[in-house]
């Protein structure tokens, strides 16, 4: 083989080295941001508790800490963030509020994969940043086009957990579950 051929695969050989390096960095880096991110927003969330103010997780974060969601019974808990902007949501479930009822948003793969395994009659907690803790009781979910999602008019309160669906599908959907829970 020529000197010079040589020197051309050796170099092609390293230029593919490195990008190969250069992908599996970028995928440390993300793992290590999903690693980190429930850790600063716990973080945030027990410090704006403490002195009654809204705290960022980082300080270039467009977001904060508003909720703690539970489901005791099932182990499970996630902080809510801040927001309707759905950046936010690559770091936890986050909340919008429609005429008084809160709507808590969390991607069906990896914050709210536990909708899979809930039923009708699971009762999840949710404390706000003023400390009010209230408790609600899973009533119903239905499954609707992400266009036509609507809030049910309720006499009492409420809160919608949403997701996309069906679970464990890949790809996009146009499909929500929603699952109503009735404060108790």
């Amino acid at each position: 083989m020529k000197r010079s051929k040589r020197k051309t695969i050796m170099a092609g050989a390293a230029l593919l080295t490195a990008l190969g390096l250069w992908q599996l960095g970028g995928g440390a880096i993300i793992a290590a941001k999903a690693a980190l991110a429930p850790v600063l927003v716990k973080s945030a969330w027990e410090e704006s508790l403490k002195t009654g103010k809204p705290l960022k997780p980082w300080s270039w974060a467009d977001t904060h800490p508003v909720a703690k969601l539970s489901l005791p019974d099932k182990g499970i808990t996630h902080y809510v963030l801040a927001g309707d902007n759905m950046r936010a949501l690559a770091f936890g479930p986050v909340m919008a509020e429609v005429s008084g009822t809160p709507i808590v948003f969390g991607h069906r793969d990896t914050h709210f994969a536990f909708l899979e395994h809930i039923e009708d009659g699971d009762i999840l907690t949710f404390k706000t940043l003023d400390g009010a803790e209230e408790s609600f009781r899973l009533t119903r979910a239905w499954v609707a086009h992400k266009d036509a999602l609507s809030v049910p008019q309720e006499s009492v309160e409420q809160i919608l957990l949403v997701s996309c669906y069906p679970f464990r599908s890949v790809g996009e959907t146009d499909r929500r579950i929603i699952m109503q829970a009735i404060k108790i």
